[in-house]
């Protein structure tokens, strides 16, 4: 497969879950603020449960991304 096609799904890839990624840091966020502000913050095991199903996956996957698009960039030069 062309490496200029692998980057540019790559990339589309990445833009994807990179805002899926924000939007689980604005959900952490609200969650937090919202329990403050009724004034029982939990254990912290509700707010891992977002940060771990709603934001790492989708940052792993915009780092893996944006690793490939680097090694295609680079073979692409030389």
């Amino acid at each position: 497969m062309n490496p200029q096609k692998i980057s540019n799904a790559c990339e589309k890839i990445a833009m994807v879950s990179g805002i899926a990624c924000l939007v689980g840091v604005f959900a952490l966020v609200y969650v937090i603020f919202r329990d403050w502000r009724e004034g029982n913050l939990n254990t912290g095991l509700e707010y891992i449960r977002l940060c771990g199903f709603m934001i790492l996956p989708f940052l792993a996957i915009g780092l893996v991304c944006l690793f490939v698009i680097r090694k295609t960039n680079n073979t692409d030069k030389s």
